[in-house]
């Protein structure tokens, strides 16, 4: 395979096995205006150092509606045919597979977010590149408990991740999201 194609096949085959964990992380954003759930998923609670452990943008509503919405994208890619070499968890149940990377894409977020709280870093402020990495790393970490990535299809997903955040945080911005 000549080197642009093999690119551009490793990108593609890297945002299909990855986009229910995209999606996943888009729907705490895309459903923040509903009131249901909206309940923060530390409970308000604090940290040793005074601060809350998350934070209020952290809600019970954008976890389970971004596992849901994992799983609704590799359920809709479980019915489109496509080669064999895009799916990199063959015989596992879709239903598995999009809850593993939703959940661990936002469980990333979570940690990450932890972690900035715990820098000082207020809720929404871009802490680059930590920001744009968390749902890669949690995805990637999460999908290995059930089949082994290939590493070229890994280590695409973590350049990608970067431009990819970026990009659709623009999109949000410009929609009024």
């Amino acid at each position: 395979m000549a080197p642009l194609s093999w690119l551009i096949d490793l990108v593609l085959r890297t945002m299909w096995v990855f986009l229910p964990a995209m999606m996943a992380n888009q729907m705490p954003l895309l459903a923040r205006g509903i009131p249901v759930l909206d309940v923060p998923v530390d409970g308000g609670r604090m940290w040793r150092d005074g601060g809350r452990l998350l934070g209020d943008h952290k809600t019970l509503r954008g976890l389970i509606l971004g596992v849901l919405g994992g799983v609704v994208t590799a359920l809709a890619q479980a019915s489109v045919p496509v080669p064999s070499r895009y799916v990199m968890a063959l015989g596992v149940n879709p239903i598995l597979v999009g809850a593993t990377l939703g959940a661990g894409a936002l469980i990333g977020d979570i940690i990450e977010s932890f972690v900035k709280r715990r820098k000082g870093v207020p809720p929404g402020e871009d802490w680059f590149p930590f920001d744009q990495l968390d749902a890669a790393f949690g995805a990637l970490a999460a999908i290995w408990l059930l089949a082994p990535i290939p590493y070229d299809v890994a280590v695409c997903f973590l350049v990608l991740a970067v431009p990819l955040h970026v990009g659709t945080n623009r999109v949000a911005i410009r929609l009024g999201w």
